[in-house]
């Protein structure tokens, strides 16, 4: 490990250790794209989040309430913030009569057994699942084991303050497991080794990229992500480029009229090359970073 290297990871298990040990404040990166009298304010955002972290803003709150329009990535079922992901992982099984571990080799399969009861899913259970389904479950075990609450979330949280007639999604539940499916099944395996292997070497993995949203630093999540995946190619493509670019063309129909919309999607989806804020910039908006 290089002495740079050593030095973020010591920088970030400090954040953790602050964020973490007692009620936190945060203070994630917060973008306005603005061009004359349209403002798109951009909010990345975390899914699932421990208790007691303390991420609302001046600036934040300020452009919720002064919307016309508020879009999340998707539209969550409050009353059971888990019943539409249940229903839509049921459609992605292994063909009949295999099993997911048959995909692997031997040592692979020894990882993935050995993931899954770390985190407490049971491998008969996974042994049904693509293999994408499989490295989201792990995470999902995993999460929950280490506190993380889907319900604690920024897009939970929020959706359940905003209005109907102000509440926008730019692509469905249903939409979200489609792109990962449509993930080449060489690639999907790669994810889910790369996920147990996470699990083995740096199981702080997912407070590493909240600890770095909180303090603000979207490149550094782009990096979070990046090894989170463990793939590239065709995954981020898929998984971020390609959805940046629908959503582009939904904010596009924002711009003939003045008004101010607040854009709340996952963090990763503002960081790196290709970002949401880079395409902006590209319809002539200018980014400001305002948090």
């Amino acid at each position: 490990m290089n002495k740079w290297l050593s030095a973020r990871v010591a920088l970030v298990a400090a954040c953790m250790w602050v964020l973490f040990s007692a009620t936190a404040f945060a203070l994630p990166a917060m973008w306005l794209a603005h061009k004359g009298d349209i403002r798109i304010w951009l909010f990345g955002s975390v899914h699932l989040l421990p208790p007691g972290i303390e991420w609302r803003s001046e600036i934040l709150e300020s452009a919720l309430q002064n919307a016309d329009a508020v879009y999340f990535e998707a539209i969550v079922d409050l009353e059971d913030p888990g019943a539409d992901a249940r229903e839509a992982m049921g459609k992605y099984l292994v063909p009949s009569g295999s099993r997911l571990l048959d995909l692997l080799t031997p040592e692979e399969r020894e990882l993935v057994a050995w993931a899954a009861k770390e985190v407490g899913a049971p491998v008969s259970g996974l042994n049904i699942f693509r293999p994408w389904v499989a490295a989201e479950v792990l995470t999902t075990f995993l999460a929950a084991r280490q506190g993380f609450d889907f319900a604690a979330g920024v897009d939970v949280t929020l959706q359940g303050e905003v209005s109907r007639n102000k509440l926008r999604a730019f692509e469905t539940l249903a939409d979200q497991f489609a792109f990962f499916d449509e993930i080449p099944d060489d690639q999907q395996i790669a994810y889910l080794l790369s996920t147990a292997k996470g699990i083995q070497k740096t199981p702080d993995a997912l407070k590493a990229i909240v600890a770095n949203w909180a303090a603000g630093k979207p490149e550094e999540i782009a990096h979070n992500v990046a090894d989170d995946l463990g793939t590239g190619g065709s995954t981020d493509d898929i998984l971020l480029h390609r959805r940046n670019a629908r959503w582009l063309e939904e904010l596009k129909t924002l711009l003939g009229e003045p008004g101010d919309t607040l854009v709340v999607v996952g963090a990763a989806h503002l960081a790196g090359d290709g970002s949401l804020l880079d395409l902006l910039e590209a319809e002539g908006l200018t980014i400001e970073r305002v948090q």
